[in-house]
């Protein structure tokens, strides 16, 4: 199951702290919930793979090639990771129907861009120092904001995941 209990917490901490006082460390505050939260949307997505072939492999030969799909992939992206990842998985017959789905409802779009987005301001956050440049990111709530905008599209893809 995905839950939002744990991230949702720990971004409005981030938020508070972000809020409190005017620190020039505030982007330490941004930067890491755009960490945690893209590092939360790819286990999620992980999971969702994962649930999608529960209890229908039955060698240990395949359950290492399922764990060796999830763990090789490294992104939250959705063509480049996720897409791919399920292919794998669960073949192009059910990604179809899944992404028809997505499609029928408008949420792909909102996903795709929400995650092309987190993927760029994640890629600057995590390859820049905040060591004597003034960089801005985000802030927290603008993080929290974009948990609430996807989370519903992966309880959806999830919900799909069960049914398969």
């Amino acid at each position: 199951m995905i839950l939002k209990r744990d991230i949702k917490t720990l971004l409005r901490e981030l938020d508070s702290y972000y809020n409190a006082e005017p620190h020039p460390r505030s982007t330490h505050y941004s930067k890491l919930a755009l960490m945690e939260l893209c590092g939360w949307i790819e286990e999620s997505l992980d999971k969702i793979a994962r649930r999608c072939v529960k209890n229908k492999i039955l060698t240990t030969q395949y359950e290492d090639i399922m764990d060796s799909i999830v763990k090789n992939n490294y992104g939250f992206n959705y063509k480049r990771n996720f897409r791919k990842m399920m292919l794998q998985t669960i073949g192009v017959v059910k990604m179809e129907k899944l992404e028809t789905q997505l499609n029928n409802t408008g949420k792909i779009g909102l996903l795709n861009a929400t995650l092309d987005n987190l993927t760029i301001e994640r890629n600057k956050a995590a390859h820049s120092t905040n060591a004597g440049v003034m960089l801005t990111f985000q802030a927290p709530s603008i993080t929290l904001n974009q948990l609430e905008q996807i989370y519903p599209i992966l309880r959806l893809m999830y919900s799909y995941a069960i049914k398969s």
